[in-house]
């Protein structure tokens, strides 16, 4: 009898429930049981069904963290690869600076740097300098529109997630704006990062009280939100410490102790110059400067595990911190 109402009820395509030892149309509880006891039969499948999930989410979180770390692995030894390379071969760099000099404008170079494997950018970016005169500012700052670069094909979709949602609190990533000090020569100062949307209530009534960001009712910052603020210098390269590059660092910005600052608090930007011909860009005449960019955590595999990115740097007189 049971295996029959099963039968039908598969052939119906009914929800069935086990009723008194017997496989009962789930339309039918109405009639053989009172309301109160179809509540607690209906109650206690769910209850079997949120247990069955929870193996499965276990199952699948350790899945992805085993993909995870396998992307992450992969990448480190990729980096460690081709730093060790460049000691003893230049002949790779060499070829990516000379292609350098076929490009004509600065939305050709970002759009080939787009195109590029992360292992080209790496090799890119080793054969690459620091900022030098170029980037020392009288007067206003640098405002920097950025890219998120070739990551490889699974930790590039953690990379924008990463950027988008936790680092710019669900608005999208900009760039960065440098604000160089006045009272010391050289190359140094205080950046933030500029983020795109609205704010929501709550972040507005949170941030803007605290000056974070600056009001929107100015007419610099119509689009742009200010935050995530760092320290940047030139100083020696973790991924190459035979060379320099110019460093961002968050760590004496991430005061408070709580547990998105400790994650923000260990994290890195080393930049270097991208060597361009005379780029200028179509809408000014001021000279543009192009940065390539390796970002990463301290504590998730350090320089070895950098993200690529970009910054087309552009002055800007009248940015305001």
């Amino acid at each position: 009898m049971n295996i029959f109402i099963l039968f039908l009820c598969h052939c119906l395509k009914l929800k069935y429930v086990q009723y008194r030892n017997t496989s009962v149309p789930l339309a039918l509880l109405n009639i053989l049981q009172p309301p109160a006891t179809k509540t607690k039969t209906i109650s206690r499948i769910k209850q079997k069904r949120s247990q069955m999930l929870v193996p499965i989410a276990k199952a699948a979180a350790g899945f992805a963290t085993v993909i995870l770390s396998s992307a992450s692995i992969y990448n480190m030894y990729e980096m460690q690869s081709i730093v060790d390379s460049q000691h003893t071969e230049q002949t790779s760099c060499s070829s990516l600076l000379n292609m350098l000099n076929d490009w004509k404008s600065i939305n050709e170079a970002t759009s080939k740097l787009k195109k590029m494997t992360r292992s080209e950018l790496i090799e890119l970016y080793l054969g690459c300098d620091a900022p030098g005169e170029e980037f020392q500012l009288k007067d206003g700052a640098w405002k920097c529109d950025g890219y998120l670069l070739e990551n490889g094909p699974i930790l590039s979709h953690v990379t924008n997630f990463i950027t988008n949602i936790l680092f710019g609190r669900g608005q999208r990533w900009l760039g960065k704006t440098y604000f160089p000090h006045r009272e010391i020569s050289g190359i140094g100062g205080i950046g933030k990062n500029r983020f795109m949307g609205d704010q929501p209530k709550y972040y507005t009534q949170n941030i803007q009280s605290n000056g974070i960001f600056p009001s929107r009712n100015n007419k610099t910052h119509t689009d742009d939100l200010l935050d995530r603020t760092f320290d940047y210098y030139i100083g020696p390269s973790n991924i190459n410490p035979l060379k320099s590059s110019l460093i961002n660092d968050y760590a004496p910005h991430c005061k408070q102790f709580t547990p998105m600052s400790l994650i923000w608090r260990g994290m890195v930007d080393e930049l270097r110059v991208v060597p361009l011909p005379a780029v200028v860009s179509s809408d000014s005449n001021e000279k543009t400067t192009l940065l390539l960019g390796m970002g990463y955590f301290t504590w998730s595999g350090g320089s070895r595990n950098s993200a690529p990115f970009c910054l087309v740097a552009r002055p800007c007189n009248d940015c305001e911190k």
